[in-house]
């Protein structure tokens, strides 16, 4: 597979205080580079290795988002390699519904909960208990500690305050619930 990054085309003015590179996934790295995981949003495969291997995306994942980072998972379990392309890049629009701190900040809390399904999925009870809450704790440690460097844009501090949603999002997810990020909201009269 070959995985390139998303730059986010932003038609709308994003207001200056929220953090463009929380959209985006430009990872720093060399072309050629091997990963462990990739997403949907830019990714060429190998159609006949993914039906040699009867990969699918579990459905258990289908409203909690994230089922595209398990397929990956299990694409390289499998003996898959996915290469990183930076010439490879696409754009993907932002709609000005998604520029706001509440989205992200669900989006960021969502990404934890669906860490925990990920692992659960792959691994023992034990294995999900230890790596998340140990990632879990670091990352919060890491964004709240993040909030005390003076001299900063306002960009800077929001940035970290939205990630620091992510920890909530496993401790939601290690207490069994999952946030359902992709449910059909309906409206009633």
């Amino acid at each position: 597979a070959v995985y390139g990054p998303i730059f986010a085309d932003f038609s709308d003015k994003i207001p200056s205080w929220l953090p463009q590179e929380l959209y985006c996934r430009d990872k720093k790295l060399s072309t050629g580079s091997v990963l462990r995981f990739a997403t949907t949003g830019n990714v060429f495969l190998d159609l006949a290795f993914v039906a040699e291997n009867d990969l699918f995306f579990d459905e258990r994942m289908a409203l909690t988002g994230g089922s595209d980072t398990e397929f990956f998972f299990r694409f390289v379990r499998y003996g898959g390699i996915i290469h990183w392309c930076n010439e490879a890049g696409v754009t993907e629009s932002v709609p000005v519904e998604r520029m706001t701190l509440r989205w992200l900040a669900k989006r960021y809390f969502r990404y934890g909960s669906s860490d925990v399904l990920f692992w659960k999925l792959n691994h023992s009870i034990w294995n999900t208990l230890f790596w998340s809450s140990r990632r879990a704790v670091w990352r919060f440690i890491k964004h709240f500690l993040s909030l005390f460097v003076p001299g900063r844009k306002r960009s800077y501090y929001v940035g970290h305050i939205v990630q620091l949603a992510r920890p909530f999002g496993v401790l939601y997810g290690l207490v069994g619930f999952s946030y359902n990020e992709y449910k059909a909201r309906h409206c009633h009269d």
